[in-house]
């Protein structure tokens, strides 16, 4: 996963795209699966470039993961940076 330092003045820009990026992609997900989630229909939904999702998640499987991450700490699962406390339920995914 891409980060930026706080001292970026695009840094808040930058986490409210990739948020909306992940939560296009969870509703992809969940709609058609994995293997039918389509990188320009998420891309779309988020209202941003195929080009910007992949300035911020290197493939699919990335982005996947970040959905998976983000599922988690909504669920207070686990923390916002992965740690030993992770959740066995959550483990499985983030594997």
């Amino acid at each position: 996963m891409k980060t930026w330092s706080d001292d970026n003045p695009k840094a808040a820009l930058m986490e409210r795209t990739r948020a909306a990026i992940v939560a296009a992609a969870r509703q992809a997900f969940l709609e058609n699966g994995y293997a039918q989630a389509s990188m320009d229909r998420i891309a779309e939904s988020a209202a941003v470039s195929v080009k910007t999702i992949y300035r911020h998640f290197e493939n699919k499987d990335e982005l996947f993961s970040a959905v998976m991450q983000a599922a988690c700490r909504a669920d207070n699962f686990i923390p916002a940076e992965r740690g030993d406390d992770a959740s066995p339920a959550c483990e499985i995914y983030l594997v």
